[in-house]
């Protein structure tokens, strides 16, 4: 039995059983007679458009692949987003090509907006007025700005209309080609290929709920308001797995140094918190935010971090953080043999396969070879580690290579708000809670997690 979610004690948000039998969301989902072959013709013949043109302009296959996504409309954009954030998952090559990505989708029509709060919300619906224009535009969601009650600012998170459907469909043909791409070519059976897109699938279906990232803000807003992080409140009895309204914090997303200054904050001081919220939450507590890249850390006037978009959440078993503490402190600590310790205590569990130890020594070879670990960034150190493992045959569980993910973002965050900024120096606080997370005393980790 496999578990996805955390215990009650210790963050609030129930616990969910699945056993490893249960079928991926994606394909539960009713599939309509010919639905994948018409899906399939109209992705070949935007694919036929999206070459004829981009060879007529010199495009690149990376510009053809994006336009490509982008044209096929938002389950698509979202497919790629995933891919290209989820290294040692899927082939370093397609991520590489995929990386940069944006959303490059419209807003849907206010009225198809309205029509699916007013689906959600009955007549509570009255209690909102909502700003025709959205705030923020993705490929799930449409954020806008409301008034609640005639007297407070509220922001609405809407689905957009059809994305269920569109992404169960897409799921299935993507894992389809997938296993008749694996047996034509047997040795791409060591990526994983089709047990990958089923992980997104299952990822996927947590992000859909809305009432599940609700839930995930009110459990981590107490854990990362240890660090002065600020996670806005929602209105639960306004939430539904389409629709959220929660409270409206001003902020904005900060793209430098300067800037972050001119807010009120010091950039060191910004990132030691986003770490340590990271850490503690992952670590102690089991549950973590888990799409942590810039557009998502926002800082308010007053210089205090504010954190959106609870939309995936990682969780981290027991079983799992012993091995994984093990993993962060091998980079941590300028000691990469501790990386193969790491996967061996997640071996003895079953979450990785013989041998990964040994694949993990030639990524040591190549940067010991390069000198110092602290040379190196951080991110590039977990990004040659996930690649690695995963071209031998060892990919890391989904919910670990997502907080492997977090660092990377972590580490290009830190790049951008603080060129000078020293993570290794940084992360030296956080070896005492990992060394009592790697020794099973999580009870000490909870004490320690707070570096004076």
């Amino acid at each position: 039995m496999r578990l996805y979610g955390l215990q009650t004690e210790r963050t609030g948000i129930a616990l969910v059983t699945m056993s490893d039998e249960k079928l991926p969301w994606h394909l539960t989902q009713p599939a309509p007679r010919f639905a994948l072959t018409r899906r399939m013709g109209a992705i070949g013949t935007v694919a036929a458009r999206r070459v004829a043109s981009d060879i007529w302009l010199s495009g690149t296959r990376r510009t053809m692949l994006h336009r490509t996504a982008e044209q096929l409309g938002p389950s698509w954009v979202k497919l790629g987003q995933l891919i290209a954030a989820s290294p040692g998952t899927f082939p370093p090559r397609l991520g590489l090509i995929l990386q940069g990505l944006h959303d490059g989708v419209k807003p849907q029509p206010i009225d198809v907006v309205l029509k699916t709060v007013a689906e959600d919300l009955g007549d509570q619906i009255s209690r909102l007025e909502i700003d025709p224009e959205p705030i923020a535009a993705g490929s799930v969601a449409q954020v806008y700005r409301a008034t609640l009650d005639g007297s407070k600012t509220v922001a609405v998170k809407v689905q957009r209309s059809g994305i269920l459907d569109g992404l169960a469909a897409d799921l299935r043909l993507l894992r389809n080609v997938a296993g008749m791409a694996v047996k034509v070519r047997p040795r791409l059976e060591s990526l994983r290929l089709v047990a990958a897109i089923d992980d997104l699938g299952m990822g996927l279906e947590r992000e859909l709920d809305f009432r599940k990232e609700a839930e995930a803000m009110g459990a981590l807003a107490p854990v990362l308001a240890t660090w002065d992080i600020k996670v806005p409140v929602p209105f639960l009895d306004l939430c539904t797995s389409r629709v959220v309204v929660m409270e409206f914090v001003e902020a904005v997303a900060v793209r430098d140094h300067d800037e972050l200054v001119a807010l009120g904050a010091q950039p060191e001081k910004v990132l030691h918190a986003v770490l340590g919220g990271l850490l503690e939450s992952a670590f102690v507590h089991g549950c973590f935010h888990a799409d942590g890249h810039g557009g998502n850390v926002l800082v308010g006037p007053s210089g205090q971090v504010v954190m959106v978009d609870f939309g995936i959440v990682g969780f981290v078993e027991t079983v799992d953080q012993q091995g994984c503490a093990e993993i962060l402190l091998a980079v941590f600590t300028n000691d990469f043999t501790r990386f193969g310790t790491g996967l061996l205590m997640l071996q003895a569990h079953g979450l990785v396969g013989p041998g990964a130890g040994e694949a993990m020594a030639k990524v040591a070879a190549i940067h010991l070879a390069s000198g110092d670990f602290s040379q190196i960034r951080m991110g590039t150190l977990l990004k040659d580690a996930l690649e690695t493992a995963s071209q031998h045959g060892f990919p890391l569980p989904s919910q670990l290579v997502l907080l492997f993910k977090q660092i990377l973002y972590f580490d290009g965050l830190a790049r951008v708000l603080a060129p000078n900024f020293d993570l290794f120096e940084d992360a030296k606080a956080f070896v005492p809670m990992l060394e009592a997370v790697s020794a099973g005393d999580i009870e000490t980790a909870a004490r320690l997690a707070h570096p004076a």
